[in-house]
């Protein structure tokens, strides 16, 4: 393997990190699960119109509004030092995960509510501009025949 950083030869000096590294990343086991393509944000760059754009966020927002306390794995650096340090870690992770657990129930309520607001709100401001464009058709086929012109 060859490391070449801005045209220089830095294999000797950052090749053997690289290498540690993706060394005890091979130890760790599969790698983190990916978000499925259809709840991706990349999904709003086909919105063809801002009322799609907007429903296509809702529909992701509901995907994302929750916060999840499942375990995960902890970033380390390699050799002994970074062994112990991840360790620790973990111990602090396993007191205090209920405090976490009772943040994170508390803060989906108020991430659900929330959504369930913006739904609401953009349900009523579509209904009101649908109710002004119907009066608006009616006011404007009155001053047709009145006018004469179009």
């Amino acid at each position: 393997m060859r490391l070449r950083v801005n045209g220089r030869d830095r294999t000797a000096d950052i090749g053997e990190s690289v290498s540690k590294s993706a060394a005890v990343r091979e130890k760790r086991g599969p790698a983190p699960a990916r978000i499925a393509s259809g709840i991706s944000a990349m999904m709003l760059l086909d919105a063809r119109s801002e009322e799609e754009y907007r429903a296509e966020f809702l529909r992701l927002l509901r995907y994302r509004n929750g916060l999840d306390t499942f375990d995960f794995h902890i970033p380390r650096k390699p050799g002994p030092a970074g062994a112990l340090a991840a360790r620790f870690k973990g111990v602090l992770w396993r007191l205090l995960r209920y405090q976490h657990d009772r943040i994170s129930f508390r803060q989906n309520l108020i991430n659900c509510f929330f959504t369930g607001l913006f739904e609401i709100e953009i349900g009523q401001r579509d209904r009101e501009i649908a109710d002004l464009r119907r009066r608006l058709g009616r006011i404007e086929a009155r001053l047709q025949p009145a006018g004469g012109r179009s």
